[in-house]
């Protein structure tokens, strides 16, 4: 079989249905597991429904990036193996990658005229790198966490720098690969969705709180399509 036979399978639809049916499952458990021990502390409904909408939208947003990454993936490597890397851990920036590195050391020009095992290395190479994070979050997020809840217990405001430290020092390393992937038009599209949350930020501390809560989302959506426009402008 190819490539794209395997790829684009009945199987391997079906394997992957199944597999994110027990994600989906795990995500219900988890749901009304924490919904229940919330009321249980004595967090109002109205809180929670609250929080409910909040992270609904927050998932919404971005999430229409990512089914522009799915459509860029499927033509390399299949939709049925898109929709679950992009549906668990995986991110279309080192989907890509891997999947490119592996094409490329088997030196194969296209995809689609390649056999089937090129697939199963493919598969193979993304799985095994995609381990690696949740690998080490299993062993080190705990004593991490112990140890700043000590230090922050010992310190009142260490806590909040360390979190504004940790964030500073992945926004240093992120951004300047952004920018250098992206060009002028992925710096345009930073700068942009950084003035708006500035002024976002602006407006909610005017007496505008509820405006806050959606920072986040409001940038990646506008960033989204003033990429557009930085392209037709710079392109």
């Amino acid at each position: 079989m190819s490539y794209l036979d395997i790829a684009n399978s009945g199987l391997t639809y079906t394997l992957v249905a199944v597999a994110l049916s027990v994600m989906l499952g795990l995500c219900v458990v988890f749901y009304v597991k924490t919904r229940k021990r919330a009321l249980e502390l004595g967090i109002s409904k109205e809180v929670l429904n609250k929080v409910n909408r909040s992270t609904i939208l927050f998932t919404i947003v971005p999430s229409l990036t990512i089914v522009v990454g799915l459509f860029a993936m499927s033509a390399m490597i299949g939709t049925a193996w898109s929709w679950f890397r992009l549906s668990v851990v995986g991110s279309v920036s080192y989907e890509l990658m891997a999947a490119q590195t592996t094409v490329a050391s088997l030196d194969i020009a296209d995809t689609a005229t390649a056999d089937g095992s090129v697939f199963v290395a493919v598969m193979f190479v993304m799985s095994i790198g995609a381990l690696v994070g949740p690998t080490l979050s299993a062993i080190l997020t705990k004593p991490v966490t112990q140890n700043l809840q000590k230090a922050g217990a010992q310190n009142n405001g260490f806590s909040p720098i360390m979190n504004a430290c940790f964030m500073l020092a992945i926004m240093s390393v992120i951004i300047p690969i952004r920018v250098s992937t992206g060009g002028l038009v992925g710096l345009m599209v930073i700068l942009t969705a950084v003035l708006l949350s500035m002024l976002i930020d602006k407006i909610a501390s005017k007496g505008v709180a509820w405006l806050g809560q959606f920072n986040m989302p409001i940038c990646l959506l506008v960033g989204m399509l003033s990429s557009l426009v930085w392209a037709k402008l710079l392109g």
